[in-house]
């Protein structure tokens, strides 16, 4: 379906003028809803795109399906009408409309730049396509995250567990191509965590903490995203030797007598020999 665009300049001037960004593309209002192709539609905001070149995609998720998966690129500064409707242009549409009635929908508009890395993102949650409304707006600037995961004491072997990020909403936060590297949205509610791993031999997790501190929580991981980004994420997993099994050490005794024995009597039968 091909859009047909409706903006003001004046308008669009003015959000031009208080956006803390250099480009972004926020939703401002919800303007009509529906189940079916083209039955909902919002008053969206381009702005700081007119130079250069940029890519945009919205996609719309409900109930585990995709309904909506749009790219493409544009070069103007403007409001426009913009309307949810079956699209599939990176194949990841996987549901066609309508969407379901009385399910939460949830409508992500991404700005990228011209190395399509992610560099503006709104988040835009609908109570339901049937008669619903929005139950959550939130847009920020992606910002690059990292972090790493180190063992205390530094013992070689085992396997470091992966750091993980989660963030609020969950769209918040998009995985980088490599463990441990993120693009997360400022502002986000985040907590770091730690998933998997193995100790090495002779040891056993004992606890993890979090870093930086203050910025992060130690004990808990949580954090807001920061301006600008992080890339000093840390989570160090303490280690403690395991306790000698309680079985181990009768069954040695157990064996060490049985030796000792058989010596004694050697000894004994040589004696008499002798």
């Amino acid at each position: 379906m091909k859009r047909l665009f409706s903006f003001g300049l004046a308008a669009a001037a003015f959000f031009i003028a208080v956006s803390a960004y250099a480009q972004t593309w926020t939703v401002i209002s919800l303007d009509t809803i529906g189940c079916y192709g083209s039955g909902t539609g919002f008053t969206v905001n381009f702005s700081g795109v007119s130079v250069g070149t940029w890519y945009f995609d919205t996609t719309v998720d409900a109930a585990g399906e995709r309904y909506m998966d749009e790219y493409f690129i544009d070069n103007n500064d403007n409001l426009r009408d913009w309307h949810l409707y079956d699209a599939n242009d990176r194949g990841l549409q996987t549901q066609n409309f309508p969407l379901p009635a009385g399910t939460p929908i949830t409508v992500t508009l991404t700005l990228r730049d011209a190395t399509e890395t992610p560099v503006y993102r709104t988040v835009v949650e609908l109570s339901q396509c049937d008669g619903g409304a929005i139950t959550g707006n939130v847009s920020g600037a992606m910002v690059a995250v990292s972090g790493t995961v180190a063992f205390n004491p530094v013992v070689a072997g085992g396997t470091p567990p992966d750091l993980t990020l989660t963030c609020a909403p969950p769209q918040a936060v998009i995985a980088g191509a490599t463990p441990g590297a993120w693009m997360g949205m400022e502002g986000a509610s985040c907590t770091l965590g730690t998933t998997g791993g193995t100790p090495p031999t002779g040891y056993s997790f004992d606890g993890v903490t979090f870093d930086p501190s203050p910025v992060v929580n130690r004990a808990t991981g949580a954090f807001i995203m920061p301006a600008g980004g992080i890339a000093g994420l840390s989570a160090t997993v303490a280690l403690k030797l395991r306790a000698a099994s309680a079985t181990a050490v009768p069954a040695l005794e157990t064996a060490g007598l049985g030796l000792l024995a058989v010596l004694l009597g050697l000894t004994v039968a040589v004696r008499r020999r002798a």
